[in-house]
């Protein structure tokens, strides 16, 4: 649950597919805060069904997670603070 609040807001998986986490208010990297509130947002099973497809509709591709924590993946070469 806090995977993604790890040093420079990505996990490993993340890491190796160069995405990361950040708040896209502060634009920083995601917090365990944030890491944790994205994975309850989509921990239920009816939004682990669907939110592919919601974040599939969405301009920014946000998942029910992203909403929740207010963040948002990108790749994380084009990160600027």
């Amino acid at each position: 649950m806090l995977k993604d609040g790890m040093a420079g807001g990505a996990s490993f998986g993340k890491r190796q597919f160069g995405l990361m986490v950040v708040n896209v208010k502060t634009n920083t990297p995601c917090t365990m805060r944030e890491s944790f509130l994205r994975q309850a947002g989509s921990s239920a099973l009816f939004f682990q069904i669907i939110d592919p497809f919601i974040a599939g509709m969405t301009s920014k591709g946000l998942t029910v997670g992203d909403v929740a924590a207010g963040t948002q993946v990108i790749l994380a070469k084009d990160f600027r603070m």
